[in-house]
């Protein structure tokens, strides 16, 4: 008996201490404000008030602790914790009635003045980790490098601490008169959580599981753990994580993922793994991902794709593979993903594209392929894309694009090759590929265009040229292009316009000829241009411009001639011919 009473007293005497720090912190604080400068009688009650209310709760909480030592199943419980000398372990059963944080600080961004501070209340235990990084981290951004903790293994205090912060910042502004109280309803209503603060080398086996059922993380869908440092994804680490729907793993140390780390993933729609230092993908490393829609690996090290990686991931819309170190495409390295609409190759090695590779991927409606090392566009490269709408190949080194590359991408909008090295776009470099909206050759080499490049392409709205070496334009290489709007020829070679090369150019609102070399401007260039909004032909060397050139372009708004040779009576003179507004860009430098 005189043993047992020795336990209850020393375990009582922990939780009398605990709750007398408590009351003393709280103290002082209200003894600070009081103190304070043109406080009235009504404000130094109102904080007094507050404290009372505070230690109210506060000994209701007290008394429940001591009142639960009188159950000898616990009084047994907490020996055998005693004994093996884990503290904190001890507190989390010494206090399971309730424990609490007095916060000094208030909630990031919130500006509101608070007399004492806020009380928090949670009806079990605040471990000591949490307490003691809560108030320095709640008023600080995250991306500041001093609020970072370490810890070697993901843990529940981690979590704990910011599913708190999480908390106070949603709820402390609404309630800032009331005592805070964080229960587990909060933590089961939760659907959605970040982890800041932390710096963590590893997740082991079965820890987020095991999280997730301490903190009754039910509704939980969407968890991000990025740029926290992470090196190693044990094999087992997210077993049992059935509901998540969202796992963000981005900017993190990552060097491999093992065979079947995600096979209980099977309600995951969006997976982020960019940023890591990921070398290889190989099968079996995406089992049990057959619910997903969304894969980003990106900026990553992958050199290497083993076997058929994605094959039972046939429900996925977007894979981002860029920024990583791949070099050759093959048929099987998208084997299974017959839905995918988004695929992003931009910044890899990749020089060569074997026939058949996107056979299977009949329902791709987006590829980028910026900033790799392409040679060449051959025949089959995109050989059963039937809905393709978007095709970039910019920033390549593409010399050549063979005969009838596009042919069945009749749903292509967009086609987009700057910035490479082409020569020649010839009668049947384009075809198949007639109802493209948007196509750019900026910034190439090219010296030739065959009059029947763009032949019947009667729905493209944008071309650019600019940039490259054309000497000359064919006087019927655009009478089929009806709905173009803006035709960019900026920086060529363009010495001498045929008459009525723009004849059928009935939609066109902007044309730029800037940088190009044409001394002698005549009316008969511009017949057919009504509906032209802006006109730039700045630097083209301009010596003079027929009378009235310019008259009939009565929606005109922009003519920028700047840097030619022209004379302030010619600009005069151009001016009178508008009946409407325009703005006239003159700055001479001749």
């Amino acid at each position: 008996m005189a043993s047992k009473k020795t336990n209850m007293s020393f375990y009582k005497n922990k939780i009398n201490k605990y709750y007398d720090q408590l009351i003393n912190e709280i103290d002082i604080a209200t003894e600070n404000n009081i103190l304070q400068d043109g406080l009235n009688k009504e404000s130094i009650s109102k904080i007094n008030s507050k404290r009372e209310s505070w230690l109210e709760k506060i000994k209701e909480v007290q008394m429940k602790n001591v009142v639960d030592l009188d159950n000898i199943d616990h009084i047994k419980e907490l020996e055998s914790i005693r004994k093996q000398n884990q503290d904190e372990l001890l507190k989390k059963h010494l206090f399971k009635s309730g424990s609490f944080l007095f916060v000094k600080k208030q909630p990031l961004d919130k500006m509101k003045t608070i007399s004492i501070g806020l009380l928090i209340f949670k009806k079990g235990y605040l471990s000591e980790f949490t307490k003691k990084n809560f108030q320095k981290n709640i008023s600080i951004e995250p991306k500041d490098q001093n609020s970072f903790y370490f810890v070697d293994n993901l843990n529940e205090d981690v979590f704990e601490h910011n599913i708190l912060i999480k908390f106070f910042n949603q709820v402390a502004e609404k309630e800032l008169d009331d005592i805070l109280e964080i229960n587990d309803e909060y933590n089961k209503d939760l659907s959605e959580l970040k982890i800041d603060f932390v710096r963590v080398k590893s997740i082991e086996n079965s820890t987020l599981n095991q999280i997730f059922i301490n903190l009754k993380l039910k509704s939980l869908t969407s968890l991000e753990l990025s740029h926290m440092g992470i090196e190693k994804i044990d094999q087992k680490a997210l077993e049992g994580l059935s509901n998540l729907k969202e796992l963000l793993l981005d900017r993190n140390c990552i060097e491999k993922i093992e065979e079947n780390t995600f096979k209980d993933l099977n309600n995951m729609k969006d997976l982020r793994l960019s940023d890591n230092k990921i070398e290889i993908l190989k099968s079996e490393q995406f089992n049990g991902l057959e619910n997903i829609e969304n894969l980003y690996i990106n900026a990553n090290e992958i050199s290497s794709i083993i076997g058929e990686p994605f094959k039972s991931l046939e429900k996925m819309r977007c894979l981002d593979l860029s920024r990583n170190k791949l070099k050759v495409l093959t048929p099987s390295l998208f084997t299974g993903l017959e839905f995918l609409e988004i695929l992003d190759l931009n910044h890899n090695s990749i020089s060569l594209i074997e026939n058949e590779t996107f056979d299977n991927l009949k329902n791709l409606k987006f590829i980028n392929f910026l900033r790799n090392d392409l040679t060449e566009i051959q025949k089959n490269n995109f050989k059963g894309l039937l809905c393709l709408e978007e095709l970039f190949l910019g920033s390549n080194e593409i010399v050549k694009i063979e005969d009838n590359s596009f042919e069945g991408l009749k749903n292509l909008r967009q086609l987009d090759f700057w910035g490479n090295k082409i020569q020649k776009i010839g009668n049947h470099t384009l075809k198949g590929a007639h109802n493209l909206e948007a196509l750019n050759f900026s910034w190439n080499k090219i010296n030739c265009i065959e009059e029947q490049a763009f032949l019947n392409f009667k729905n493209l709205r944008f071309l650019n040229l600019k940039c490259n070496n054309i000497e000359s334009l064919e006087q019927t290489m655009f009478q089929d292009l009806i709905k173009l709007e803006e035709l960019n020829l900026s920086f060529n070679n363009l010495s001498n316009l045929q008459p009525n090369v723009f004849l059928s150019l009935v939609s066109l609102e902007n044309l730029d000829l800037t940088g190009n070399i044409l001394p002698y401007i005549q009316k008969m260039h511009f017949n057919g241009l009504k509906n032209l909004k802006s006109l730039f032909m700045r630097a083209c060397q301009i010596k003079s411009i027929d009378k009235d050139c310019f008259k009939f372009m009565s929606n005109l708004e922009i003519l920028d001639l700047s840097e030619n040779h022209l004379t302030e009576i010619d600009f005069e003179r151009i001016k009178s011919e508008f009946e409407q507004e325009i703005q006239l860009v003159r700055n001479n430098n001749f």
